[in-house]
């Protein structure tokens, strides 16, 4: 395996961690809290679901990659982590958690 794939699983196996370790006990369920982000943000869209919430977290990361000087590790994991949550709740929101038609689809 060459340095790109071994970093590269550094990173997801670093936003696997977060997402389902600790965070959880500090911070409570991540579906919860993109419940209550959402009932926030929907004062100014008010059709919006947790998944875009979600979504916007990881947008609002790489918009602070962009802005920083120094290269941040947690910022690239942070974002690929609301990507993955997102995923999650998208599904949930549509009713097919568990659709395995989304894997013949990468």
């Amino acid at each position: 395996m060459d340095k790109n794939h071994i970093e590269l699983e550094k990173i997801l196996d670093e936003a696997k961690r977060l997402v389902t370790s600790s965070r959880q006990h500090d911070y409570g369920n991540f579906e919860d809290n993109f419940k209550n982000i959402t009932e926030s943000w929907r004062l100014l869209d008010h059709s919006m679901q947790p998944s875009t919430a979600c979504m916007m977290m990881a947008l609002l990361k790489i918009a602070r990659v962009k802005q920083e000087n120094v290269y941040k590790f947690d910022s690239y994991v942070d974002a690929i982590a609301y990507i993955a949550m997102s995923s999650v709740l998208r599904m949930k929101e549509q009713g097919n958690l568990y659709d395995t038609q989304t894997e013949n689809n990468l």
